[in-house]
């Protein structure tokens, strides 16, 4: 019995002592000091605005706008860590990817495939030394990117003639290359030594000699007034031959000397690949211009793009927070002003029934709390709600309804909490016509901004509206299209 006694005097013990709070998250305690040292919770400032909806739409709770910022910054650096670690992630892989070609063999696609085109990245040694094993690319001489077109090793197709025809459709078309015409060739011609993906090799010709390299380089000495050239090219498939002729007319180019290194590469390449195409691999040139050079493939810009992808999208989140709560008090405000007719002219009935003016407030209130799940929030309501409440809690009537009308914000409840304020210091006679003057003053109010938010309305629905005007039309024409 006496255990049992102790027993409970300890349980009461126990219930009476406070609970021992765990330690607040660090991070969280990091937030409040940026909060702190910051301040955007400041009224005054470039938050300004967005405090004051925070307060509007906390009822006037003035320590909701400092916990919105808090949590703000708490979910913005959980955010940002964990970006952090995926950008720091996406950096390794930025920087340490192997773009090196080994032994400067490209893989050959297999027989029959089509062919595809490497672009490629080219560093060439200042010197004609070897490049040594610890070299980096700094002491390279860069290049801009060269495309590779790395053909397939066989093609084995049996229709010899449309290949053919193909074939010179596609050197007729790729000849001009950069040249916006071929009445007028300053850039290098596009001249391959083979076509159809492989499967139709090109012999080419030029009349007079030297004027065209075999690549398509313009050389030699060309006069300002220009000379005409005949381009003749043999085209065979499997035995098969064509002729493909067509002139051109060559004046003197204007080519840099990177221009003319990446011309003589593409040469070689072109030459190699003519060489080596029953081979497994492409072999690039191990010299340009007499130097080492170096090849690579192109870098990889994803994880680039991720990255900064990632750091912008803290700053993202933080904007459309507070753009989110913008909306919400603007369409606080906007039901503001649909919901005073309604308000006066319930206040008007039931004040002209004789009930005084804090049981008319706490009938609305109570009304609203019953219907709420079937009507939804209204701001105006709920703030009644927080009025009846202060009156109960021993606030004096005039201070509570002050206080409504600044809680809402909107001049005319201002307004009309000063008017209930003094109606009970004068005294409520001709109180129920004043409420019922601004009733009939802002239900026109009320229609024309009604009106207004049906125009806002229809012109969204144009947007959906054209794409279904277009669907139609497409249903009606396309069947006519289709049946001539």
């Amino acid at each position: 019995m006496f255990h049992w006694k102790r027993t409970n005097a300890v349980r009461r013990n126990r219930r009476h002592q406070p609970r021992q709070r765990f330690p607040p998250r660090p991070l969280f305690v990091f937030a409040e000091r940026l909060t702190q040292y910051f301040a955007p919770d400041r009224t005054s400032g470039n938050n300004r605005r967005l405090n004051e909806d925070l307060i509007s739409l906390s009822g006037g709770r003035k320590r909701y706008v400092h916990e919105y910022h808090v949590q703000k910054i708490y979910d913005l650096l959980r955010i940002s860590i964990v970006l952090l670690f995926a950008c720091a992630v996406c950096l390794v892989s930025y920087v340490t990817q192997d773009r090196t070609i080994p032994e400067g063999k490209l893989a050959r696609p297999g027989y029959g495939e089509l062919s595809r085109t490497e672009e490629l990245s080219l560093t060439y040694e200042n010197t004609a030394d070897s490049v040594s094993a610890d070299q980096t690319d700094d002491s390279a001489k860069p290049l801009k990117t060269v495309p590779v077109d790395v053909s397939g090793r066989k093609y084995t197709s049996g229709q010899v003639e449309e290949l053919l025809k193909q074939a010179e459709e596609e050197a007729l078309q790729l000849l001009p290359g950069e040249n916006i015409t071929t009445d007028e060739v300053r850039k290098p011609l596009r001249i391959r030594t083979v076509y159809g993906n492989g499967a139709v090799r090109a012999e080419w010709t030029m009349m007079p000699y030297g004027v065209i390299g075999e690549t398509g380089v313009i050389e030699g000495d060309v006069p300002e007034e220009g000379t005409l050239v005949t381009l003749e090219a043999d085209l065979s498939c499997q035995g098969t031959h064509r002729i493909c002729q067509t002139a051109v007319k060559v004046f003197p180019p204007v080519l840099g000397e990177e221009a003319q290194a990446l011309q003589i590469v593409e040469k070689e390449i072109r030459k190699a690949d003519e060489q080596s195409s029953q081979e497994a691999f492409l072999q690039l040139p191990a010299q340009v211009n007499g130097r080492p050079a170096r090849w690579f493939y192109a870098r990889d810009n994803t994880a680039l793009i991720l990255l900064l992808l990632f750091l912008s999208l803290p700053f993202f989140l933080s904007a459309l927070k507070d753009q989110r709560i913008r909306e919400q008090a603007e369409e606080r405000r906007q039901q503001l002003e649909m919901d005073y007719p309604d308000l006066m002219w319930k206040m008007t009935l039931l004040i002209g029934a004789g009930m005084t003016l804090s049981a008319a407030f706490a009938r609305i209130a109570g009304d609203y709390r019953k219907e709420k799940e079937k009507t939804g929030r209204h701001y105006v309501y709920e703030e009644m709600l927080q009025t009846c409440n202060e009156i109960r809690d021993g606030t004096s009537e005039g201070t509570a309804y002050e206080n409504f009308g600044h809680r809402c914000g909107l001049p005319r409840y201002i307004r009309i909490g000063s008017v209930l304020s003094q109606s009970l210091r004068k005294g409520s006679r001709g109180l129920a016509l004043v409420l019922e003057q601004e009733a009939l003053s802002t239900s026109s109010e009320r229609r024309s901004q009604a009106r207004k938010l049906g125009e806002k309305a229809g012109t969204k629905l144009l947007i959906p509206m054209t794409m279904m005007l277009g669907i139609v039309l497409v249903i009606l024409v396309v069947p006519a299209f289709l049946s001539l």
